[in-house]
């Protein structure tokens, strides 16, 4: 039986990544960003958000992004693109993470463009908050572990004084459509445990 009203969005970042152009961060405008890793076969079992069974599995997964800056800019060029994947692996150290799928891939959600009028100018220098396109990733050919993978491309250099310019990212997974099975009959999985 598939239930298609319950969803579990599973936070997976290690710490909030740091997109820049041109002070320090974790990664420079256009470089991906990777998740942490979710082990897609633990989910069960858990009181939060929901109450899943041990062997429930999810037979979808969408990978999100949240992205903030507490400075904005009022330059010309203030484009912002953000893209998120899902990637799949055997290893839970992510040393075989690959992309899952190319046709299930979001569209890169793109804010503002490279060139504004005179008269766009009198945008914010105050914080703004974005967020990802979100797409379903069909599960049945996943491997046991997965990551969500998420680009910020940033043009812009924020109008502050103190040298910070950066978005701030926060990464996770929305999965849904569970059933029961047990992990034996799960198509494309290399788990061994039985729990």
């Amino acid at each position: 039986m598939i239930n298609r009203n319950v969803t579990k969005s599973v936070p997976a970042f290690s710490g909030i990544g740091l997109a820049y152009t041109c002070s320090t961060g974790d990664s420079l405008s256009g470089a991906a960003m990777n998740g942490a890793i979710v082990d897609r076969l633990g989910l069960g079992g858990s009181a939060y958000p929901i109450q899943l069974r041990k062997d429930d599995r999810a037979l979808v997964a969408a990978p999100f992004a949240f992205v903030f800056s507490s400075a904005f800019t009022t330059a010309a060029d203030r484009l912002i693109q953000i893209e998120c994947k899902l990637q799949h692996g055997d290893s839970s150290g992510g040393g075989d993470m690959a992309n899952l799928s190319t046709q299930d891939d979001a569209t890169v959600r793109t804010y503002w463009t490279t060139a504004h009028t005179t008269d766009m100018l009198n945008w914010t220098t105050g914080a703004q908050y974005l967020h990802s396109n979100v797409a379903d990733y069909a599960l049945d050919g996943a491997k046991r572990f997965l990551r969500p993978v998420t680009t910020v491309t940033k043009n812009f250099k924020t109008t502050v004084s103190d040298g910070t310019d950066q978005l701030k990212v926060i990464q996770g997974i929305t999965f849904g459509e569970f059933t029961y099975a047990p992990p034996t009959v799960l198509s494309g999985t290399t788990a061994t445990s039985t729990a």
